[in-house]
């Protein structure tokens, strides 16, 4: 172009004030936070996805997925750290110790029955629930059902503990009586003192007693009638050692032996009865001294009438 004057106007310069900017081409990153000559990344600006497109958010896991929060293990236990570039797994956090400081793993079904045991001594056979046991192991109801069919099955091992524990009382209470001159009167002292032991067991731990009396329908030992010779099985022991006892005064000579067959039906039935009263009748309104002398006045008698001529 030609100014007014004749002469020619001078070209501004291309890269100085007020040059007009070259428009990129398409596609093109711009100039302030584009990709550098030879591949190289500028400082500025944000690093753009394969597509051209620049991420908005977080950059995604290999899968797609946005993490939310630490990279879990294959466990379900969340680790330390996230997950680092390359596929690294950061430092694991050790995993939570599984139930109760005092489970350990291999002895789960001990350790259900003991919290039953202890739901038993709380409340009675009623209390005895497989997932409340297992909620106080520290493990779900999934794991304890694989030691367990159900309900019914874990009662029976309660019931079968009870029996056990009932058993130890009352041959503690034999095995502390002194030996007399007479064989006999060592043996009728043995009696009396398997009957005190019985009642004063249902006193002092009633739901476990009642736990192991409870009926379990479909139960091994079920259809035992408590009329014939218990098993070795740990639950019929108490009934063996009454039935020892039984033996042992017509063997001293103390019984006679007419009375022996089918003598544990009274015997027993005279203790479980008063304890029962005892429990859950109008003698449990009895103060101790005169509940005491109820008992000694019971298995006195009932030992009166077994070595009565």
């Amino acid at each position: 172009m030609v100014e007014k004057s004749g002469k020619p106007r001078k070209a501004r310069a291309a890269n100085g004030p007020g040059a007009p900017q070259e428009r990129p081409a398409a596609g093109a990153p711009a100039a302030g936070g584009g990709r550098a000559a030879g591949g190289a990344q500028a400082a500025s600006g944000p690093r753009t996805a394969d597509d051209g497109r620049t991420p908005t958010g977080p950059r995604t896991a290999d899968d797609g997925r946005t993490p939310t929060g630490p990279r879990t293990a294959d466990d379900g236990g969340a680790t330390a750290g996230t997950r680092t570039a390359g596929g690294k797994q950061g430092a694991r956090r050790p995993a939570a110790a599984a139930g109760k400081a005092g489970y350990h793993h291999g002895d789960l079904r001990n350790a259900l029955i003991t919290a039953a045991v202890e739901l038993a001594v709380d409340g009675g056979p009623e209390r005895v629930v497989l997932r409340e046991a297992a909620r106080r192991v520290g493990v779900s109801p999934t794991a304890a059902y694989r030691h367990f069919d159900g309900q019914a099955a874990l009662l029976h091992a309660v019931k079968v503990r009870g029996q056990v524990a009932l058993a130890d009382a009352l041959e503690q209470a034999a095995d502390q009586v002194p030996e007399a001159a007479d064989p006999g009167e060592s043996a009728g002292q043995r009696f009396l003192a398997i009957g005190r032991a019985y009642v004063h067991f249902a006193i002092e731990r009633p739901g476990l007693y009642r736990s192991a009396f409870c009926r379990i329908p479909g139960s091994p030992d079920d259809s035992w009638t408590g009329t014939e010779p218990g098993t070795s099985e740990p639950q019929f022991r108490s009934f063996n050692l009454l039935s020892a006892s039984l033996d042992d005064l017509v063997a001293t000579g103390r019984m006679p032996a007419r009375r022996r067959p089918a003598a544990e039906s009274p015997a027993w039935a005279m203790v479980h009865g008063l304890a029962d009263l005892i429990l859950d009748g109008p003698l449990a309104q009895l103060p101790a001294a005169e509940r005491e002398a109820v008992i000694e006045g019971s298995v006195a008698t009932l030992l009166a009438g077994l070595v009565a001529p």
